[in-house]
This record gives structure tokens, sequence and C-alpha cells, in this order.
């Protein structure tokens, strides 16, 4: 069931990306963006109709943003949260209460914009915060619910623990490599959150530390590594 699962959720996740139309109207919407995490991730999203976004908990707000835009220029756009409180941080970073629903709650009808004529889910936007939450199974039949031409942003820390059922959805998108991928400049509080965030975009920088909670050593080669490592300890 796992398999046919995988599968189904391949097929869909190509169906958005080959379905989806290139929108020419949303750089004015990019423009106007908190941030340059969130102005890049508006102009991906409206070239792409899949996209992963990662990024630590102050990254939350770049999704926001997105649907607040995509909203301003009249698109049906939702974000989706596993958990009744992230529904509420949700609404609360976009100030709008009826942009955020549960996944349950949107699946299930009790939440969201409903269903279109076909069955589909009756949006143009759909972005996922926690996305290595998703299972497999969850994310096909959420996927499946999808129409063409819609836009999916897949939203996450991928060092976070991951579903707790079947299936690395979130960490197997982003290690396909076949969407575009949005990985946020926008640092966590502190020297360790700004630390990580350079990591994620593949930079190692010094970073301001007066209580040195982050000291950079540079080392030549491995075996000035171990020798500084033991120094240290």
């Amino acid at each position: 069931r796992y398999a046919l699962a995988e599968e189904s959720l391949a097929d869909g996740l190509a169906r958005l990306v080959n379905t989806c139309e290139k929108a020419a109207d949303w750089a004015e919407a990019a423009a106007a963006a908190p941030s340059p995490s969130a102005a890049e991730l508006i102009r991906t999203t409206a070239a792409a109709g899949l996209v992963t976004h990662s990024g630590g908990e102050a990254a939350r707000a770049e999704p926001a943003a997105l649907i607040a835009a995509a909203r301003g220029l009249g698109l049906r756009a939702f974000g989706a949260a596993h958990s009744e409180d992230g529904r509420r941080r949700l609404s609360a970073a976009t100030g709008d209460p009826d942009t955020a629903v549960t996944l349950a709650g949107l699946l299930s009808g009790a939440q969201g914009p409903g269903r279109d004529e076909d069955g589909a889910l009756a949006l143009d936007l759909l972005v996922v915060l926690d996305a290595p939450q998703l299972d497999v199974e969850g994310a096909a039949v959420l996927v499946e619910a999808l129409a063409d031409g819609a836009r999916l942003v897949l939203s996450g820390d991928p060092g976070v623990l991951g579903s707790a059922g079947a299936g690395r959805v979130f960490a197997d998108v982003l290690a396909a490599r076949t969407c575009p991928q949005v990985v946020s400049r926008t640092p966590d509080p502190g020297p360790i959150g700004e630390l990580v965030s350079g990591i994620g975009i593949g930079e190692l920088n010094q970073v301001d530390a007066p209580g040195k909670e982050v000291v950079i050593v540079p080392v030549r080669d491995a075996g000035e590594a171990v020798h500084r490592t033991v120094q240290l300890v």
C-alpha cells in the first residue's frame, strides 16, 4: 500500500509541475515583500507549480507573506498546518484567520475553501507548513485533491524530526531536485541561529557571539582539526 501511495504521490507532483502556468504579474508583490527571502519565495512560486521552502523558526514568516501576496493578487491561497496550534500561529502571521487551516480540516471540508464541481480543492495556492511531518499516504491524498494548475509549496526545516507515518516526503522531494528550492536567509535569533542559517545555504561564516556560543576555529587539514579538538576538550 505504501508503494501505491508513493507512485500516486509521484504522479501527482509531476502533474502539478507540468500543468502550472507561469504568472506574469507577481513582480510588484515580490517587491513589496517584507524580506529578501520572502521576495524570492514569491518570485519562485509565480513560476512553478511545486516549490520547496526550508528554514528555521524565523523563516515561517515567509510562507505567510507569500499567502498574503497571493491573496492580494486575487488568488485563492491557503496555508495548512498539522495542528490547531500551527493553524492559529499562521492566522496570526497572515492577519487573516480565513487563510489558515489544518490538513485534516482541509481534506475533510470542515475548514478552507471546500471542493469544486470536479471534486478538487477550490484553491489556487496551498502552502504546507512543517512539511517534514507529511507521510507518503497523507501526501498522496493531499496532492490527488489538488486541481491541475494549482501551486503547492512545501515548507519546513529539513533538520527536524520527520513524519510518524511511513515515508520521507519532504526529504525525498528535496533530494530529487526536480523543482525549485528556496532556502531562507532569515536567521533565527542569536549566534546559533545565524550559524545554522548560513550552513543552510552552504556558507560557513564567522558570527557575532560575545558569549562564545559559537566559535569557528580554522584549520589547514584533518590532522590539525584533531589537534585543535583535543586542545578545546
